[in-house]
């Protein structure tokens, strides 16, 4: 039997799973976030930027359940909210009737339907956050040492710098994936990008061209780019698991200086996910794209 040690070479399951399947998994994901402050942190966020009676757009993308977009729902009701996933019938269930004026849409061409929707919406500026990163939730709260909470520092230096594209380095955790970008930039990738890795991965169209596009990464300033706290194998939920089950039960509201506390204390907690290839899905992206002519 294999173990958590071993590396699980699988898809991922809500890309594949059947609809009862999949329903299980995203009720899970949902209580997680109504229980574990992943919606009371996203408004706590948001009121740095808009009052309940504002009128604004808010593009959810990787919105599994569209749970996260609800709640936003629910909190700003004059807000028009568009949740984005790659299988529509996840989203089927976040159309109910407390929830007004939001688009379930179909996330197929990630690029097209993303650039559509933003420029529907009037955006300028867009954030992508990783979805399947439970941990991201109490980093971007948290008071931490490495120069305070990564969405602030990613967005903030995409506005002062007046750049196209800002996101976090690989020196942060695997999974606290944050990027900024501004609305041309991804309007070139949406017109020009053919490679299909360019169309599944958005941002590295305008990443790659530095010559072109103003960009830079945020880097942390300590390197942990050897912890990954993203759930996409058995052996992440392990690890997150474990840390839910030791930091939870004394404080709620713990935050990632407590994790890397708690991983010193038990290293062995990080080994579980050990050996994971960081961006797998993106690797297998770029070598399946056919090769360029000439």
């Amino acid at each position: 039997m294999a173990s958590v040690y071993d590396r699980v070479v699988v898809p991922e399951l809500l890309d594949h799973a059947s609809p009862e399947v999949a329903r299980d998994n995203l009720r899970d994901l949902v209580r997680i976030n109504r229980f574990f402050g992943g919606h009371s942190i996203l408004q706590r966020i948001m009121a740095d930027f808009v009052r309940p009676q504002d009128r604004f757009s808010m593009l959810d993308v990787g919105a599994a359940s569209g749970d996260m977009g609800a709640a936003l729902q629910r909190r700003y009701p004059r807000a028009t909210v568009t949740s984005l996933d790659r299988k529509c019938v996840h989203l089927e269930k976040a159309a109910h009737p407390g929830r007004r004026e939001v688009d379930l849409l179909l996330h197929h061409a990630a690029c097209g339907r993303l650039q559509a929707h933003v420029q529907r919406a009037d955006v300028q500026i867009g954030l992508a956050i990783a979805a399947d990163a439970p941990d991201l939730a109490r980093q971007v709260g948290a008071e931490i040492d490495v120069g305070g909470a990564i969405i602030d520092r990613v967005v903030n230096v995409c506005l002062e710098e007046s750049l196209d594209y800002s996101g976090a380095e690989p020196s942060f955790p695997d999974g606290l994936d944050v990027e900024v970008m501004r609305f041309g930039a991804l309007e070139a990738a949406w017109r020009e990008a053919t490679r299909p890795s360019d169309r599944e991965h958005v941002t590295q169209f305008i990443n790659r061209q530095r010559n072109r596009f103003r960009v830079r990464g945020v880097a942390n300033d300590v390197d942990l780019s050897h912890l990954r706290w993203t759930v996409d194998e058995p052996a992440d939920f392990e690890l997150v698991t474990r840390i839910y089950e030791a930091l939870f039960p004394v404080n709620p509201t713990f935050t990632t200086r407590d994790i890397l506390d708690l991983l010193a204390r038990q290293p062995e907690l990080a080994r579980l996910n050990k050996g994971i290839v960081r961006n797998e899905g993106l690797a297998r992206s770029l070598a399946a794209d056919p090769p360029e002519p000439g």
